[in-house]
């Protein structure tokens, strides 16, 4: 009976076992589902859990799960540098998931000397850029992309197709050269036009010796690495991205110049009809009876202004022979004008198109990059193009050995780049407003019209220069790249070594063209060309050694470098005997009617550089952070004693928000204190022939007759290069101090002060008043210094449910100033502009690149002001400088500092919205407290050559009856009553008048998109799609008078701010697409 219920009891116990597993298998099920990133690409490893158990799985190659769930379970879907994702599974048996890239927690691995570092970990000053927010802005050229993306970093470009801007990180260290280290997978270079910005992963900025002194030599002037797209395990995917749109120079742009019949009253106001000889012009007439003409003739025998009608404007006496410009008739439509602004300029069109492969197994990885970008020139007969090919692969047959390359292989060219195209007086934008307005840009018989009529300048008819210029190339070839190999014997052991490579090959063909229509007319046609090559090479090889043990960890690094650059080959050669057929098709070298051909082959002096380095960083738990750096450099350039540089560097840190007494402050997530102090070296501007003293053989200035026979000339040598052993590295002494801190809420701040001091700076050594053209060696004669602060701030979260925000704001501030030039408080270093002499001066106590000249004091108004002070043409409406010294002479003792191109502080602003399907971001830069030099002045309101006047010349000049204006007084240059208030003293003298404040807030560019839902994107075989469309550079807020104010710190490093008519930064709109296969 006790058995029998025993059995019964289990049989019941069994049942209700049974009854339950039934319900609760009849309550789960399975779900499954495909994991991607926000391209859309497949994201295999991804963890997925069910909340509140262990029960878990990942996805597979494909970014596919599978897992079973009960009722009412939730999912949470996580992997490294994505945020997490917890989902509501509800009655879904599907469920796909896009994961959102975490920014902050990407940015916890940051790339930096040799080595990779957590972001907790880093003392140093390091900016990371997001790969994302530098493809915002649709430019070729890296450096462009960085203006304003990151504190520390100051640039500014012109609007030239495939020119870059020129960078600089906090301030400058170096009187010739402050360009930053380019450091592209590995490899240095100076050029950061041998990446294509589409390439690129990731960018940081290395900003004090902390963080770059480990590349010593080169680091002084701060260090960006960067760091390409790499392959990834998975099926092969392919991404498409591109857009194109137009771009356009706004009439805004345009100087304010007075028309035609303006011209005719300018005209009458200078000249004195009672004067003797009366004033003729050809075009206008007399003086007192000036007037416009509809037509002006210009022929070997007349060159006059006629009305319509006149037997001279008879369209079939037109004659421009093809041949032969000795003998021609032009006739020329007067009376309508010309905008010449107008006439040079175009709506043009931008495009670029990335197609990027890549994929991988276990084993090997690969990403291969093929693009075309096409920027056509605002200028007519302008452009840029560029072919890039990238290929990244990596292998690794097992766990402890990998090897893989890098390399980018870059093909452009530039049309139109130099005369016309390029920069300076003889520009297409300067020759715009040095012509003047009557003369029309084709004659009537579709000649270019000139001012060959005389007493009208001697600009050049800009379209036609253009024009003539269209077959002009410069083309380039570049290679870049690396291939490596790496060990792990240990598994705490990397050791790595990598050979890179930059190769360039540089073609650039020049025409110059006969004209017929100027008054200064090119009589026969030539020919340029010119081929060079460079080549450089790194080996580095590095041992890398990390441990745990306990609350220490310890990082080690230490590493040989052998480097070999500027390698350089190259012949120039000329054809200047003419041509038959002056059509770019037919002009060769070889076809000139003179078979002479110049040629002029050089090759320059290489240099190389050997180093070891060492770094340590030791950290203990996870609180308490300290690294030191060493570097030893030798390099080629210096003599024997100076060759070796050392570079040592410090820096510590402290994690408070790790301490007891910070736990209670919740708000703090992160916290840390942190400052070094380090060494970097700069040799750039030495010439590897400085150590010696050569001779050049030159029949010209060497020969001579020594038996004084007159038929025998003795071949000689003349001195060409001095010498001096003596150079020694410039040398920057970083201080930095600063801290980073994360608040709840969303929120990241990144804060530094630093103090950069540049000690020895090179510069030429001043030439003796015997030198003649002697060359001098460079030689350590100043020193300069940069302090300032800088800040990053970020915050991140969501304003309602769907709608997600970012937003950042980063700040720089510098102050430069030359602490000694030669010992000597007086000593100064000077530089000019192409028609005013000494613009600028740097000299101890001052900023470099300081403006210098007189400073504007009213105007002379009546006798009284007359009698009381001296100075060089004087009268009533001239202008008067002030006396600084007060011995009431105006001479170069009353010169004074009077302006500084550097800014006092830049700001970049970004902020973005995502909202289902829709993104919308925004970035405006702050340019502020900067002084520019408008050289257009010169032309268009000094008066000096005929050409392009300013309508404040005619309106706004000094009135004697009310004693106003801003200008001198416009009065007559000749006759008795000759009253002008231009002098030559005032025409050929520096003044503040020339200054303008440079400041300006630009919106650089807001973007609009949408990307597809994935249901659509599949109907259409893609994993991902997005629309956007795009506008840059939409809004300019300025009080500068030029076409741009983006022109502080272009030109050398001693002569900034000048605008020289560079290539204004035009507007633009675009349309693009990104596909994911």
């Amino acid at each position: 009976m006790k058995r029998l219920y025993s059995k019964c009891v289990r049989m019941v116990l069994l049942f209700l076992w049974l009854t339950g597993a039934t319900a609760a298998m009849a309550q789960e099920r399975v779900v499954s589902g495909t994991v991607r990133d926000e391209s859309g690409s497949a994201m295999p490893g991804v963890n997925v859990i069910v909340s509140g158990t262990s029960n878990g799985t990942v996805t597979d190659t494909n970014g596919k799960y599978s897992i079973s769930v009960g009722s009412g379970a939730r999912l949470l879907f996580s992997f490294i540098g994505f945020s997490s994702q917890e989902v509501e599974v509800g009655s879904n048996t599907v469920l796909d998931i896009t994961l959102k890239v975490d920014v902050t927690e990407l940015s916890e691995i940051v790339v930096t000397g040799y080595t990779t570092e957590r972001k907790a970990d880093i003392i140093g000053s390091v900016a990371v850029v997001n790969s994302k927010d530098l493809l915002a802005a649709p430019v070729p050229n890296l450096s462009q992309q960085l203006q304003g993306r990151a504190s520390g970093v100051i640039a500014s470009g012109s609007g030239t197709p495939g020119e870059g801007a020129k960078i600089r990180i906090r301030g400058f260290t170096s009187f010739g050269n402050s360009d930053p280290l380019y450091v592209i997978d590995g490899v240095p270079t100076k050029d950061a036009s041998r990446v294509n910005p589409n390439d690129i992963e990731s960018v940081q900025v290395l900003k004090d010796a902390t963080s770059a002194s480990i590349y010593g030599a080169r680091a002084a002037n701060g260090v960006i690495i960067v760091t390409t797209k790499q392959g990834k395990s998975g099926t092969m995917k392919v991404d498409y991205d591109g857009y194109a749109g137009p771009a356009w120079i706004p009439k805004s742009y345009y100087p304010d110049l007075i028309n035609t019949s303006e011209y005719r009253d300018y005209l009458s106001r200078q000249y004195d009809p009672a004067a003797t000889p009366i004033f003729s012009h050809p075009l206008f007439g007399t003086a007192g009876s000036f007037s416009v003409p509809d037509f002006y003739v210009v022929s070997n025998g007349i060159k006059a202004g006629f009305p319509a009608g006149a037997p001279q404007v008879n369209p079939s006496l037109y004659f421009l022979p093809k041949n032969d410009y000795s003998t021609f008739y032009l006739i020329n439509k007067t009376s309508a004008g010309t905008n010449w602004f107008d006439a040079i300029t175009r709506s043009a069109v931008t495009q670029n198109h990335q197609i990027t492969a890549s994929g991988g197994s276990d084993k090997s990885t690969y990403s291969v990059g093929l693009n075309y970008f096409n920027q056509d020139g605002v200028y007519k007969y302008s452009g840029y193009e560029r072919f890039a090919v990238r290929m990244n692969t990596s292998f690794k047959p097992n766990q402890y050995f990998k090897l893989g390359e890098n390399f980018q292989f870059i093909r452009e060219s530039f049309q139109n780049a130099t005369g016309g195209g390029a920069r300076g007086e003889a520009s297409a934008w300067a020759q715009s407003f040095r012509m003047v307005p009557y003369i029309p840009v084709n004659d009537i018989g579709g000649g270019w019209g000139g001012n060959g009529i005389g007493d009208s300048g001697n600009g050049t008819n800009p379209l036609a220069q253009l024009y003539r210029d269209k077959d002009d190339q410069r083309i380039n070839f570049k290679v870049t790249g690396n291939v490596f190999a790496e060990v792990n014997p240990l598994k705490d052991l990397a050791i790595r070594t990598s050979f890179g490579l930059e190769y360039g090959n540089y073609f650039t063909k020049d025409y110059v063209l006969r004209t017929y229509e100027r008054s200064e007319n090119t009589q026969t046609a030539s020919l340029n060309q010119s081929f060079s090559y460079s080549l450089a090479w790194t080996w580095t090889n590095t041992a890398a050694y990390t441990k745990t043990f306990g609350d220490h960890t310890v990082k080690a690094l230490v590493g040989t470098e052998a480097i070999k650059a500027g390698i350089i080959d190259g012949v120039n050669a000329s054809s200047f005997a003419g041509f038959d057929f002056e059509d770019p098709i037919f002009m060769s070298l070889n076809t000139a009617i003179n078979q002479g051909v110049t040629t002029s082959p050089y090759r320059e002096p290489y240099r190389t550089l050997f180093s070891t380095f060492g770094r340590i960083d030791y950290g203990f738990k996870d609180k308490y952070l300290f690294n030191a750096t060493v570097r030893r450099d030798e390099g080629s350039v210096f003599g024997a004693a100076n060759r070796v540089g050392t570079f040592p560097a410090f820096g510590v840190g402290w994690r408070l928000s790790e301490e007891g007494f910070m736990k209670g402050i919740d708000f703090i997530s992160d916290f840390k204190l942190r400052g070094g102090w380090g060494q970097m070296g700069n040799q750039d501007r030495v010439n590897p022939l400085d150590q010696t003293a050569t001779f050049r053989f030159n029949p010209g200035l060497s020969n001579y007759d020594i038996t004084r026979s007159q038929s025998t000339l003795a071949v000689g040598y003349t001195a060409f290069n001095s010498s001096t052993d003596r150079a020694k590295w410039e040398t920057v002494e970083s201080v930095n101090v600063g801290f980073d801190a994360s608040v709840n809420g969303g929120w990241d701040v990144n804060f530094n002060v630093f103090s950069n001091k540049t000690k020895g700076l090179l510069v030429n050594q001043p030439r003796a008043v015997l030198g003649g053209l002697l060359r001098t060696p460079q030689v350590n004669l100043g020193d300069m210094t940069n302090n300032g602060f800088e800040f990053t701030v970020i915050k991140r979260g969501k304003i309602i449910p769907g709608l997600d925000y970012d937003a950042s704001v980063n700040f720089t501030h510098y102050k430069n100033v030359a602490d000694n030039i030669d010992g000597n408080e007086l000593s100064f270093i000077s530089g000019s502009a192409s028609r005013l002499s000494n613009v600028w001066r740097t000299q101890a106590g001052h900023p470099i690149s300081s403006f210098y000249g007189y400073q504007l004091d009213g105007f002379f108004k009546n006798q009284a002001d007359l009698d009381a002070l001296t100075m060089d043409g004087k009268r009533i409406g001239s202008w008067r400088y002030k006396d600084l010294n007060g011995d009431g002479v105006i001479n170069t003792d009353d010169q004074t500092f009077i302006g500084n191109p550097q800014p006092k502080f830049v700001m970049g602003f970004n902020l973005g919205f995502r909202y289902k399907n829709f993104d919308l971001s925004s970035f405006i830069l702050w340019n502020y407290g900067n002084d520019l030099f408008n050289y257009t002045k010169y032309w268009t309101e000094m008066r000096v050559f005929r050409g392009g006047i300013s309508k404040r010349v005619l309106y706004d000049g000094y009135n004697p009856a009310t004693q106003t204006g801003t200008l001198p007084y416009l009065g007559r240059i000749d006759g008795p009553s000759a009253d002008d208030g231009y002098s030559d003293f005032i025409r050929s003298s520096v003044s503040d008048f020339y200054l303008e404040s440079g400041s300006y807030l630009r919106g650089k560019n807001i973007t609009l998109g949408y990307t597809l839902n994935s249901a659509v994107a599949s109907k259409l075989k893609l994993q991902r799609a997005r629309i956007y469309a795009q506008a840059i550079n939409y809004f300019t807020i300025t009080k500068y008078s030029g076409p741009d104010p983006d022109i502080g710190i272009q030109g050398g490093d001693l002569f900034m701010g000048l605008d020289d008519s560079a290539f204004p930064n035009p507007k633009q709109i675009m349309f693009g697409l990104s596909l994911t296969f």
